[in-house]
């Protein structure tokens, strides 16, 4: 069993209508890979797709990917293909389950954007830990 220390957010950086098969075509077809490169994707419509076991290793984040789990939503870029946070609120309702259900199950791992660890990437195109901090700060003022 591999130790799992980092969740790392992810964005597609395709659009928005993007189908799984395609990112999927990409992968294996251009980069060449022989894994996937994210555990969970997340569709427009907020749709959760389980790409690959968390037990497994997938091409998320070059040099983090034997410690992290990766989750992806589809999207990222705008028409001109510059980086954009154009989530739905269907897949940020999505990503927030997502992320309570692997801290149940991770309780010490540490969320992080790809670009907090690549600094080259502007993938998710948006701040992670920013995002998860406001959801984790609505929770607290909610319950005073």
């Amino acid at each position: 069993m591999r130790k799992i220390k980092k969740l790392i957010i992810h964005c597609s950086a395709s659009p928005t209508n993007t189908t799984i098969s395609s990112i999927k075509r990409y992968w294996r077809e251009v980069l060449k890979w022989k894994n996937v490169g994210y555990h969970i994707i997340i569709e427009f419509n907020g749709n959760i797709v389980f790409l690959d076991e968390f037990e497994n290793v997938v091409n998320g984040c070059k040099g983090h990917n034997y410690d992290s789990i990766s989750v992806a939503t589809i999207g990222g870029i705008d028409e001109h293909g510059k980086p954009k946070d154009n989530r739905s609120p269907a897949q940020i309702r999505s990503l927030i389950r997502v992320i309570d259900a692997i801290y149940e199950d991770y309780p010490d791992i540490t969320l992080v954007s790809h670009h907090t660890l690549n600094p080259n990437k502007a993938c998710p195109s948006y701040s992670a830990e920013s995002f998860w901090a406001g959801v984790l700060l609505g929770r607290s003022i909610s319950k005073n």
